[in-house]
């Protein structure tokens, strides 16, 4: 990711979609910590999480925190 060319990619979570994600929009700079939060529900015992290219661009990720709500 640089400046001149932010990577967006689309992010599905158990069935909620999120299209055209720009981390570098959404956080103002380069070397910042995204955080988004998606409320599900897994029936499954099986967490979906699925990342999908764009025209331009490759998902990239560097973590993820599963929280179980109570």
């Amino acid at each position: 990711v640089t400046d001149s060319h932010p990577r967006i990619f689309h992010v599905n979570v158990q069935g909620n979609e999120l299209r055209d994600l720009n981390i570098l929009k959404e956080t103002g700079g380069l070397r910042r910590a995204l955080v988004k939060t998606f409320h599900v529900t897994v029936t499954d015992g099986k967490l979906s999480i699925l990342f999908q290219k764009t025209k331009d661009d490759a998902p990239e990720i560097n973590g993820i925190e599963v929280i179980p709500e109570r």
